[in-house]
């Protein structure tokens, strides 16, 4: 279970960041919220993969 909620903290974290990135740094006036759940639908293959290998790779480590 902690192998999925580190990689599903760390998907999270990095789409974070990925929005403030684009926010900042795009001409178009967008709401940060907005943006971010733009990107995590978008990628959210990646978090059905993260459900799918963290407890995986969390019980590989026993």
């Amino acid at each position: 279970m902690t192998g999925a909620a580190a990689t599903l903290a760390a998907l999270a974290g990095f789409y974070v960041a990925m929005a403030l990135f684009m926010s900042g740094r795009s001409g178009i006036d967008l709401r940060l919220l907005g943006l971010l759940r733009e990107v995590v639908v978008a990628n959210r293959v990646w978090f059905a993969a993260g459900l799918l290998s963290g407890p995986f790779c969390g019980g590989c480590r026993r």
